[in-house]
């Protein structure tokens, strides 16, 4: 429907159907995204952040691919053909998904009176959020100010700098599984994305570059922090669902699939809230100050999230609830009342439910 909109000559009522097309849109792609979630995270449990980094991937090189198509299919056939084109992919993939996904069952739940409210009462997790906006809006700071950027620098045109983008993706996308893996085998999920968010900070310093490192801007500079951009996102990003996951559970939820759509939900709102603010706050910092502050002044927000990030890695520690070494009493875990785990060191940490004592680890960090 968003191709036929050019047909629609009134500016009023174009804008007016632009609007109700995109927002059915993103109800549609907040559904799907929540859902497609969901099920992986009732199927691999016990390998969220590979997985979730092999998703990313795959979204990764429809963002590479994208661009690229879009632009031929736009040559070729006007504003029309690249929504015509994919909104037929789209439906033509239904019957696929149909016909592969129709045998997956998911686990039953019982009702609870959970919701995002108990969620974000986990301090991690609003941690881990704030990390996941801050991420997601320091890569999408450079979809509006880039291409303005290298125009007036290195007068780059539209071909050289959809290439830096088509970077920014692949090097995410390959960066992607890697962390997921790294992160299934040490299961240092906080102190990656302090990493990450560090690298963001610095990448971005470079970017600019920041103008009290009196470091003149070059093409090849450029790119290799938009590379570096792709890599350091990769970092910070991965590890977030995971870590909300444990989080939860470690705080009193259950590892279920009910859970699992809260994470999902939430998850999905922090991202899309990052991307939101990226561009806006971008543009508006673009045309204030120009690139090379807006871009430090973007970094500092990274670094400033990586400190906090930080801090609370080392309070977490020595506390009662969230400590490398303390085990607290569960229940419904499924272990009789005499049975016990002894607590072991990197990051062990459990949850308090409200039925009999039982001893379980949970690396929540």
């Amino acid at each position: 429907m968003f191709g036929l909109l050019n047909m629609v000559d009134d500016t009023l009522l174009f804008t007016t159907l632009s609007f109700v097309v995109r927002i059915f849109e993103a109800v549609g792609a907040a559904a799907f995204g929540t859902a497609s979630y969901i099920v992986v995270l009732n199927l691999y449990p016990d390998h969220i952040s590979t997985v979730f980094g092999i998703i990313e991937t795959c979204v990764g090189v429809g963002m590479s691919l994208g661009p690229a198509i879009g632009g031929v299919l736009y040559s070729a056939g006007g504003f029309g053909l690249p929504f015509y084109v994919l909104g037929s992919c789209v439906m033509a993939t239904l019957p696929i998904c149909w016909i592969l996904m129709r045998n997956i069952t998911v686990q039953s739940t019982t009702t609870r009176q959970e919701s995002y409210l108990t969620l974000l009462k986990v301090p991690q997790v609003i941690v881990v959020c704030i990390i996941l906006v801050v991420g997601s809006l320091s890569q999408g700071f450079v979809e509006p100010t880039l291409e303005p950027h290298m125009r007036q620098e290195f007068n780059a045109g539209a071909d050289i700098v959809g290439v830096f983008f088509l970077i920014l993706a692949a090097t995410f996308s390959i960066s992607s599984p890697i962390v997921g893996w790294i992160c299934m085998k040490t299961e240092q999920r906080i102190p990656m994305m302090i990493v990450g968010l560090v690298l963001l900070s610095g990448t971005q310093l470079f970017m600019g570059p920041a103008p009290f490192l009196a470091i003149p801007s070059s093409m090849w500079m450029t790119l290799v922090t938009v590379a570096l951009l792709g890599i350091s996102f990769a970092i910070a990003y991965v590890p977030t669902m995971e870590s909300i996951i444990h989080a939860a559970v470690a705080g009193g939820m259950q590892d279920d699939v009910a859970t699992y759509g809260l994470v999902s939900g939430l998850w999905a709102s922090m991202y899309s809230l990052g991307e939101v603010l990226g561009p806006s706050i971008g543009g508006v910092f673009l045309d204030i100050v120009g690139f090379p502050w807006a871009s430090t002044i973007i970094a500092c927000v990274s670094l400033c999230t990586a400190m906090m990030g930080v801090v609370y890695w080392f309070c977490a520690k020595k506390t009662d609830t969230e400590s490398f070494w303390y085990t607290n009493a569960v229940s419904d875990s499924g272990i009789g009342d005499d049975a016990s785990i002894e607590s072991e060191p990197a990051g062990e940490t459990t949850a308090l439910l409200d039925s009999s004592q039982q001893h379980v680890k949970y690396n929540s960090l």
